[in-house]
């Protein structure tokens, strides 16, 4: 009986002594695979980015911060402190949004040769529904009298102005832009050559309306004076 005790008081040291050294030698292995995992940093939003912010020093402080992950999980062209400063918000970024670099654009100072600002008054009923932004590109119409009436208006006698142009602003008579908190909308901005111009001065002694490059089933008029 006593030798069978011994036997058993045996078994179960060496089991212990095996279960020990195993820990000992495994833990380390384990922690050594998790320091060989390779991180990267990523900046992710903090609050939320309005539409149209220009990032500075104090935007990245305050609504932005850099975290550490897998490498692995590290996609879509990640972008740094470094590349976001001086750049513009292309969208409305929500707060736990991973920054990559398709959410900017970069904000354009000056105009090429023969470029110019030119606006044109919009109805701000149809202007504040915000179908259409700033930085949105817009195809610009015109719309004929009707055949059946000299004053009435036909959505089929219109034809195209400007294909594709982008609309740099909204702005009211004060020239407050709807980014600065303007509260009615009277003009949209684009940049245009003297081609632009000339092709939209012609057009507007008939009624202008613009839509939304891509939607031009639904259109927002833009009444000339």
């Amino acid at each position: 009986m006593r030798k069978k005790i011994l036997y058993y008081a045996i078994f179960f040291l060496i089991l212990a002594l095996f279960t020990f050294y195993y820990e000992q030698y495994r833990i380390p292995k384990v922690v050594g695979d998790i320091q060989d995992i390779k991180k990267e940093n990523i900046l992710c939003v903090t609050e939320p980015i309005p539409r149209n912010t220009i990032v500075n020093d104090e935007i990245l402080s305050k609504h932005i911060k850099a975290i550490q992950v897998p490498t692995e999980y590290v996609f879509n062209n990640p972008i740094t402190a470094e590349e976001l400063i001086g750049k513009k918000a292309g969208f409305d970024i929500p707060n736990g949004t991973y920054l990559t670099k398709e959410y900017f654009i970069e904000e354009e100072e000056g105009y090429k040769d023969g470029e110019q600002s030119y606006s044109f008054p919009i109805k701000s009923s149809n202007a504040m529904i915000g179908k259409v932004q700033p930085n949105d590109y817009v195809t610009v119409w015109v719309r004929y009298p009707s055949s059946n009436s000299k004053d009435a208006l036909d959505k089929n006698d219109s034809e195209v102005v400007i294909p594709y142009i982008k609309l740099e602003d909204l702005v009211d008579e004060a020239g407050t832009s709807i980014t600065n908190g303007a509260t009615t909308i009277d003009h949209a901005v684009v940049k245009s050559n003297r081609d632009i111009v000339q092709d939209i001065e012609i057009a507007r002694k008939y009624e202008l309306f613009f839509t939304k490059y891509g939607e031009n089933e639904e259109y927002l008029p833009v009444k000339t004076i």
